[in-house]
């Protein structure tokens, strides 16, 4: 007998496309990279047939304060769902809840922001910039990745920027398509702040006005989520998804999905590496180069801050200082002088 999967998931594209008013087709009616792969999954599964189950409330899946959890995971663990999929991000609280397969992507967090007008140079060229300014509002979507990363991590900087993006609700937004849609409409005032996979994709949609910084934050990993009691069923994922993975399926869906129609991505720069959130359990970081980015970083803002400040000095007080600076080359000559003539 086939075990039936219902596989949860959100429509975001280009993960998922859905068509709300035609339920009469079952799975048929969906399309995206979730489809695909689930395709590729049961035909390499034996015994599995599959129903994608589509969530709409509770997006990805957060914890209330009473420990109970809504969206894709919620769904897992209540097992209202055997699967969930997408643009889930795999977090050490998750991990306490749902048991992930091996990743099957990565992604960091990016800035979506307009592109500059004319001959304009845009002053952010990397997602700290945002933290050295004041002209460009910024915010995320509640309860993802990159909300809990600005919320949680104790870097200064990345203080600074919570503290910015905190102070107004205005900030934030319910959906990545709300969020690109809100710096379409902003003039260039607002950016914002995503996962590069969903920020890169939407971005490139005309009309091409949006641009995608190259550099990321915070490179985490989306996987599938099952119940703690489906041992089995974990194995077995895990075989076809590295199987998928090294004959290059993977590969090949993403590059179909994630077709370029708009030139969005500047060049990356050297991103420093922030201090980890409370909630991340990646061992790998080492914390002493940590530190020094972090302070290599934090003397780049005083360095810019310095040199704002620098540019409106008076030519008097400029010329004050070149003033003093030739009379104490004068008298370091005259004691020289005097040393020597002794």
């Amino acid at each position: 007998t086939r075990v039936l999967l219902t596989i949860a998931r959100l429509q975001e594209p280009p993960f998922l496309f859905a068509d709300p008013h035609d339920i009469g087709r079952g799975n048929r009616r969906f399309k995206g990279f979730v489809p695909d792969l689930v395709q590729k999954l049961a035909a390499k599964l034996k015994g599995y047939r599959y129903k994608i189950k589509l969530v709409t409330h509770g997006g990805y899946g957060v914890e209330d304060a009473m420990g109970s959890w809504n969206g894709l995971v919620g769904e897992v663990i209540r097992g209202e769902a055997d699967v969930a999929i997408g643009a889930l991000s795999i977090r050490p609280s998750r991990s306490a809840v749902v048991d992930f397969t091996t990743p099957i992507m990565q992604t960091g967090i990016t800035v979506v922001m307009r592109h500059a007008q004319g001959d304009e140079l845009s002053p952010i060229l990397r997602p700290t910039d945002l933290a050295s300014q004041h002209n460009i509002s910024y915010g995320c979507i509640i309860g993802t990745q990159t909300y809990y990363y600005f919320k949680n991590n104790k870097a200064p900087i990345i203080v600074n920027m919570w503290r910015n993006i905190s102070s107004s609700d205005d900030n934030f937004v319910a959906t990545s398509r709300e969020g690109v849609q809100r710096v379409r409409e902003s003039n260039g005032t607002y950016a914002f702040l995503v996962e590069s996979v969903i920020g890169e994709y939407l971005a490139s949609q005309p009309p091409c006005e949006l641009q995608v910084l190259g550099s990321l934050l915070h490179m985490s990993k989306y996987a599938l989520a099952v119940n703690k009691n489906s041992s089995q069923l974990l194995k077995e994922l895990n075989r076809v998804l590295v199987n998928l993975k090294d004959s290059g399926v993977l590969d090949r869906l993403r590059t179909k999905w994630w077709k370029r129609r708009c030139d969005v991505m500047t060049e990356p720069l050297p991103e420093v590496m922030l201090d980890r959130d409370e909630d991340d359990d990646d061992d790998d970081i080492d914390n002493d180069e940590e530190a020094k980015e972090l302070m290599r970083e934090h003397y780049l803002q005083e360095i810019r801050a310095k040199s704002s400040t620098s540019s409106a000095l008076s030519h008097r007080t400029i010329n004050h200082v070149l003033h003093n600076i030739h009379h104490f080359v004068v008298y370091l000559f005259f004691v020289r002088f005097s040393v020597n003539c002794d």
